[in-house]
């Protein structure tokens, strides 16, 4: 039975992407599996998945973090606000509306706490929920500037997926023909308790599975890894820690196999769901699985050819401290903000990526810059004053 085969039978209440139904499937049988593990010299790795649900309100997000919750052995749930007991023994932490009380301080710091304590824990996962930014998602902003969650929850997250209730007719009408249909046939509630009860029993033997990297496997994840961090994609902050991302979710695929060894499928499978995910966080338009293969890098004019970057941070760093700075200096250098260099030369000036992101999508907002073509900016008139 494959990931998303077992995904759809787990969660057959949750209409959303299957994607996101694969996630979780592939994240319960990395928190039942009980076994911790460390690197050669000993330091535990965190063999959990933290998955992140950002959706508009009424798109399944209670639903699948409460099927998630009676599904798995020693799982919490809790709905805004945060558990006080010691994480010892527990497997899956169900965080819902998580953004609700993101303005008081005391819970910002008991949620990174939390997060903290998850970590030190290396088979605890979490599964959380939040709202957009601004309640709803707004079409006319991207879609990572409309997460209003705190950079460090965001650092510690593995997988970020973006739930939408568009206003389609064609969609509306599957989803009222789905559900109605599902309320008059009698027969339907014995059938998909036996298919979850099948899945669930899948994931138990495939948490009992410690799969080994096999040589094809460990290859095209170390060729994929050195790409995207060579290439930047887009400006996406690739470090170690996605590798390991990468790492766990190949031995997810390979446990849904039930095989001992992390092959090439596996491999692939994990970036793909890895690359689905960071496409969907960049672009800010929903994602297809025909489209994961070809991500487009947007490309820099002319003039950026040959740029030295970093005599040019250097330069910058030691005279600017915040990104109106940088841009200022941008903009009288070129005529315009490459977003891409800003975001490189705040990132060494020691700024956060998230709060670089939101910085510059609330100066747009302002009116402080404004949008000529994808991936620049110019700073306004009255703003260069």
């Amino acid at each position: 039975m494959s990931a998303s085969e077992v995904g759809e039978k787990l969660f057959p209440d949750a209409i959303c992407e299957p994607r996101v139904k694969e996630a979780i499937a592939l994240q319960m049988a990395s928190a039942q599996s009980a076994k911790a593990q460390k690197m050669a010299g000993g330091t535990p790795i965190r063999s959990g998945l933290n998955i992140l649900l950002v959706g508009d309100p009424c798109t399944g997000k209670t639903t699948l973090l409460r099927s998630a919750t009676n599904l798995v052995e020693r799982a919490i749930y809790v709905n805004r606000q945060l558990p006080s007991t010691i994480l010892e023994g527990v497997r899956l932490l169900c965080l819902d509306n998580v953004d609700r009380s993101i303005g008081s301080e005391k819970y910002v710091q008991n949620l990174r706490l939390l997060y903290e304590e998850a970590s030190n824990h290396e088979s605890v996962s979490i599964l959380a929920s939040a709202l957009p930014r601004f309640g709803r998602f707004d079409s006319g902003r991207e879609r990572f500037l409309q997460i209003g969650i705190p950079p460090y929850i965001l650092s510690k997250t593995d997988l970020v997926f973006f739930l939408y209730d568009p206003q389609d007719p064609e969609k509306d009408r599957d989803y009222a023909t789905w559900l109605l249909g599902k309320r008059t046939v009698e027969s339907e509630p014995g059938s998909i308790a036996i298919a979850q009860a099948d899945a669930f029993a899948h994931v138990m033997k495939a948490a009992r599975i410690s799969p080994l990297m096999s040589n094809e496997g460990a290859t095209l994840l170390r060729d994929h890894y050195i790409e995207i961090r060579k290439s930047g994609r887009n400006g996406f902050p690739a470090s170690q820690v996605t590798l390991f991302i990468l790492k766990k979710l190949s031995e997810a695929y390979a446990r849904m196999r039930l095989s001992d060894f992390i092959e090439r499928e596996d491999a692939e499978a994990a970036i793909s769901l890895f690359e689905y995910c960071k496409k969907e966080f960049l672009s800010g338009q929903q994602a297809s699985d025909d489209t994961i293969e070809e991500i487009e890098i947007k490309k820099e004019p002319d003039y950026l050819e040959g740029f030295d970057y970093r005599e040019f941070k250097a330069d910058l760093l030691a005279e600017q401290e915040s990104v109106k700075g940088i841009a200022k200096a941008l903009q009288k250098q070129h005529g315009e903000v490459c977003l891409r260099i800003l975001r490189e030369i705040a990132t060494a000036g020691g700024m956060e990526y998230p709060e670089i992101l939101l910085a510059v999508d609330d100066l747009v907002q302002a009116g402080w810059f404004k949008r000529i073509r994808p991936g620049f900016l110019a700073v306004s008139e009255e703003a260069e004053k």
